[in-house]
């Protein structure tokens, strides 16, 4: 596969040459940036412009829908009666719109509210920050039961064999993975190796109820996905136990939230700028390869680190594995400001970076017996790569 070609010891056609020896992910070398260096990346890499978090309206429709209901609003503050604000004791402002700031100002009185940056500015802090609070710390969620990493791990690639045949999207493939990890990791109960199937079946039937417009119905999932051989009520029993059990909130960011919430901010900082609409497709095709290809390795990262850490290091292989399409691009142009945005430094991110890149290298030896995603994402791969850079 083309990833094999990352190397470190190539030398790298970019400005930060003597910083990206070092960056660059590969088994071979393993060593973090010292001080020195990551000081030096930052500073060539921090200027102010690049924290510029204005988003283009295109990006999402809920910056428009934001705009409309602040202009909503300013019309209603302008049409005040102005008698009626004096007797409630609330203060008579007028609404000062531009492209940098949305706040009132005080007409008469003294103003106790605060000037606050646009809605455009504040939409991905606000929208990270919103998705990040229900993110669970990692946890070793097969510990107590009879079910094996091996075992989990098959059942995902199966997952993947069913939900592409109905066509659905990656999202619910997501959500079946984590609703069945967060059952795991709650249910009091030691569980058994013959209840993996109904608890694998009923996760995808809950997830496609919450995200496809036209889900499994029980008696698909009687038929044609258990094969008759787990009882309808059986089904029933395992869907109300799975809820039961997760309080009914279903409701949590998945790696396919999170990582295309990233993307979406990578976007409105121009990353994709040189990039054609078909290398666009081709990434983020690449990127769910990367966080699917995350799920299957329990031992070594999803019983280590939560899904903000995970879907960051899949969508940083990805930009790692587009350079090789790309030399002239600087990756850290946009990579230390996103980690600054979230919260986190490049030493979190580089030894689960390296893990998911030596899957992806090693794939056969790790999963030999998981065909499913190689089936199905590995070849989209290779069929947009021949398309995108006709290799």
């Amino acid at each position: 596969m083309f990833w094999q070609k990352l190397d470190t010891n190539q030398k790298p056609v970019m400005q930060q040459n003597n910083i990206n020896k070092v960056l660059q992910l590969d088994n071979q070398n393993k060593s973090k940036l010292n001080d020195q260096q990551f000081n030096c990346a930052q500073q060539k890499c921090s200027q102010p412009q690049l924290y510029n978090l204005s988003v283009k309206a295109c990006v999402s429709n809920e910056i428009q829908s934001s705009e409309n209901a602040s202009t909503d609003g300013s019309s209603c503050s302008q049409n005040m009666n102005s008698a009626d604000s004096q007797q409630s004791g609330i203060q008579s402002y007028e609404w000062i719109e531009s492209s940098q700031t949305t706040a009132p100002v005080e007409i008469s009185g003294q103003s106790t509210l605060q000037k606050t940056q646009s809605n455009e500015e504040t939409f991905f802090p606000r929208v990270f920050s919103n998705n990040m609070m229900d993110v669970q710390e990692p946890t070793e969620f097969l510990k107590r039961h009879a079910i094996t990493a091996a075992m989990r791990a098959k059942m995902i690639d199966w997952m993947i064999e069913v939900l592409k045949a109905y066509n659905f999207s990656e999202t619910t493939f997501s959500l079946s993975v984590a609703i069945m990890d967060a059952y795991f990791a709650n249910v009091q109960r030691s569980l058994q190796v013959d209840e993996l199937h109904a608890i694998g079946i009923v996760s995808m039937f809950i997830a496609s109820k919450y995200e496809e417009i036209v889900p499994f119905s029980l008696q698909k999932l009687y038929e044609k996905i258990g094969h008759e051989k787990i009882s309808m009520q059986v089904l029933k029993q395992t869907e109300a136990e799975i809820l039961n059990t997760l309080n009914f909130n279903i409701s949590f960011p998945t790696l396919d939230i999170l990582s295309n919430l990233m993307i979406k901010y990578l976007d409105s900082q121009d990353f994709f700028s040189s990039y054609t609409q078909q290398s666009k497709e081709f990434f983020n095709c690449l990127n769910a390869y990367m966080f699917k290809l995350t799920t299957l390795d329990y031992e070594q990262l999803m019983s280590k680190y939560n899904y903000k850490t995970l879907a960051v290091c899949s969508v940083f292989v990805s930009i790692q594995v587009m350079q090789q399409f790309f030399p002239y691009f600087d990756q850290f142009k946009y990579v230390l400001p996103f980690l600054d945005l979230l919260g986190m430094t490049y030493d979190q991110i580089i030894q689960p970076a390296q893990r998911i890149l030596t899957l992806a290298k090693t794939y056969d030896k790790h999963f030999s017996s998981l065909k499913n995603l190689k089936k199905y994402n590995l070849e989209e791969i290779n069929r947009k790569t021949s398309r995108c850079f006709k290799i």
